[in-house]
């Protein structure tokens, strides 16, 4: 018994979402009614049009329900693949093909799953669409998964993992690491199993917006295999709270496959009771939807539980129900529901070709009297508009003397709307971070109290697990907040409030001071060239700290293990140079060019796991420049990163002793 995570295709339009409830009378696979579209504006539901935009609709409906009513599903996307065919939509046709072959994996019948695989791969080919052929090569692979042919199922599951890499979609790549995970629990390669299991569910939190479905099918395998290797307590705690998830959402062929596994471990547990609870609820939902493989393993779940409580007669029966469906089965497999469809489809297409030859004579008569309208119509608006030419040349006058009073009260408009817009900008700028930045962290914080809740008899190492997120999710939150919060008191404070002499020497020691233990964690040397010159500027103590305590933080935070953080100091002219220099892997060209934005989402990432606000270097800048002064970044890629700053120096001042920067002894980690 396996559950693979089956890719599908999901293009969202406003169009389409306008369509989305309107599909009625789909009552399941084997059903044949008409479907209809529902008319706003008529209060009433009137037969689809073949256009691409009901295609889109009906694939639309069909995707969403594909895990929560398979009657619905099924039946959209046969006649999104009708109205595809008629229209020549070669997209449509694909998505249609593909979505038809995961409904018949789902009942069970390889046979028709695989070929109308193979009918979406052949379109997908001729359009060169490298994410359809991705996507096909994953579900085929499930069809050789549940025929055990682990082997041809492997081949199909690299090639497509090879497909998503090159197109850079970490989330396909993760549910396709997830199905090749399950070969290796088949396989009983356990180890191997969990740890690309868990490599999912790790991978799946790191985005913005975490993909909880994705981590919970990933919890749901996780626990699917401590059951195989009889680790029961662990299994139950991940079972329940994917279980619990699946359930709370209405992902029903999740929560079938769900309690089946939970049957299955309450019966080797001998509490066969539980075993029979969860057994029936899965044989229930599986008949409902017609999920054949799953209504077989049910049964044969139910008859085993029976037979080992000594009811011989309910096992037996049980038992003969099993065989019944894989008998249904094996003949579907062996074609004789092709032909039947077959005709079915046929039929139906010449019925539409009926049709569409009586709405083009309708169409022929319509246009003859158009044609007459718009003769008429033609001649009535030349009257017309000789008249309207003389009204306006009479109106010209007074509309010369309006438009100048237009143009003055313009010009105020466009002041005030200028300054309406500033604050606009600013109220939407931190709307943006709310829904954005602040969103993803407690949408995380929620997920993780969800899946806490959800365990019953929690153990501390799974709580640990949970409890870690939260503490990442909340720390993200507060440094967020920590340099919004700055930018606004900066955009409140005068140029010149609390602007004095400085030494850098001495703020650089401070700086360096702060960061010896954060250096330390990740084993990287501080090294401090303070020049004996003069360094005295002009600035706000507090702002020029947090200048070089960022650019020193970032330098830690993207070097690796082992290495230098340099930062010297010496006189330039009428300017003090600042400089941090790390030995990171570098900044690519196309980074450098936004690099002191606000919010700015880089290539390179953090060589700890540290999370960035993409606020340090844009509030680096703005310090800086309301001093007077100036940063930027010279980089090369694969040697390291080295950032400047150059603030001004008082006008005329005394010259002094030199001062003697503190490079002695090695401290900490600081040279």
């Amino acid at each position: 018994m396996t559950y693979l995570f089956t890719l599908l295709l999901t293009f969202a339009s406003a169009d389409t979402a306008a369509h989305a409830d309107a599909i009625a009378h789909q009552n399941g696979p084997n059903q044949d009614d008409q479907v209809y579209l529902y008319d706003d504006e008529t209060s009433s539901y009137v037969e689809y049009p073949r256009t691409q935009t009901v295609a889109d609709s009906l694939l639309d409906v069909a995707t969403r329900e594909r895990s929560r009513n398979s009657g619905v599903s099924f039946n959209a996307a046969r006649q999104a693949l009708s109205v595809s065919k008629d229209i020549d939509y070669t997209e449509g046709i694909a998505r249609a093909h593909n979505l038809i072959g995961i409904k018949y994996l789902d009942f069970g019948d390889h046979e028709l799953a695989h070929r109308h695989y193979l009918q979406a791969l052949s379109v997908e080919n001729a359009r060169n669409n490298s994410e359809g052929i991705a996507r096909l090569l994953n579900n085929i692979a499930q069809i050789y998964v549940e025929q055990e042919n682990y082997s041809e199922g492997s081949s199909y599951l690299r090639a497509s993992m090879k497909k998503w890499k090159e197109l850079g979609d970490d989330r396909r790549l993760l549910a396709t690491t997830n199905n090749l995970g399950i070969i290796h629990r088949r396989e009983k390669r356990y180890k191997k199993a969990l740890d690309l299991f868990w490599d999912v569910a790790n991978r799946s939190l790191e985005p913005e917006e975490p993909d909880s479905l994705m981590y919970t099918v990933a919890m749901l395998n996780i626990g699917t295999t401590y059951k195989d290797k009889e680790s029961f307590r662990r299994a139950s705690i991940h079972l329940h709270a994917a279980r619990s998830y699946f359930e709370r959402h209405s992902y029903t062929a999740h929560r079938v496959y769900a309690d089946i596994v939970l049957g299955e471990l309450y019966r080797d547990l001998g509490e066969y009771g539980k075993a029979l609870e969860y057994s029936s609820h899965a044989l229930k939902a599986a008949r409902k939807e017609q999920f054949r493989e799953r209504t077989k393993e049910a049964l044969l779940l139910e008859s085993e539980i029976y037979e080992k409580q000594g009811k011989q007669g309910l096992a037996f029966a049980r038992f003969k129900r099993y065989h019944e469906v894989s008998d249904s089965l094996q003949n579907m497999q062996r074609g004789e529901r092709i032909k039947e469809l077959q005709a079915r489809f046929d039929a139906e297409k010449k019925d539409r070709e009926i049709d569409l030859l009586n709405k083009e004579a309708a169409l022929q008569e319509a246009k003859i009297v158009q044609h007459d309208q718009l003769e008429s119509f033609l001649i009535f608006s030349v009257l017309l508009l000789l008249t309207i030419v003389g009204l306006l040349i009479r109106a010209n006058h007074q509309r010369r003397k309006n438009n100048q009073k237009l143009r003055e009260g313009r010009l105020e408009i466009g002041k005030q709307n200028r300054e309406l817009s500033k604050l606009n900008r600013e109220k939407d700028e931190f709307m943006s971070i709310a829904a954005h930045d602040l969103r993803n962290p407690l949408s995380s914080i929620n997920m993780a109290v969800d899946l806490i809740n959800g365990v019953p008899d929690i153990d501390k190492e799974t709580l640990r697990e949970y409890t870690g997120i939260i503490k990442i999710s909340s720390d993200r939150m507060r440094n967020l907040i920590n340099s919004v919060l700055h930018i606004h008191s900066m955009d409140g404070q005068s140029a010149d409030d609390k602007v004095k002499t400085l030494d850098a020497n001495r703020i650089v020691d401070e700086a360096v001071h702060n960061f010896l233990k954060p250096a330390e964690r990740k084993q990287i040397t501080l090294q401090k060239n303070l020049t004996s010159a003069k360094t005295t500027f002009l600035g706000d103590s507090d702002n020029v700290l947090r200048i070089f305590e960022n650019l020193i933080s970032n330098a830690i935070k993207y070097s690796p293990p082992e290495t230098t953080v340099t930062i010297s100091t010496r006189a330039a002219g009428d300017k003090v140079r600042v400089a941090i220099a790390d030995q990171g892997p570098g900044i690519p060209e196309e980074d450098q060019q936004k690099l002191f934005c606000k919010f700015a989402r880089l290539s390179n990432k953090p060589t700890g796991n540290e999370s960035s606000t993409g606020l340090g270097l844009y509030i680096v800048k703005k310090i800086t420049e309301a001093m007077g002064g100036r940063v930027w970044c010279e980089s090369e890629p694969g040697v390291g990163s080295t950032f400047y700053v150059e603030l001004p120096v008082p006008k005329a001042h005394k010259k002094a002793a030199p001062h003697k920067p503190s490079t002695g002894g090695r401290r900490a980690g600081v040279k």
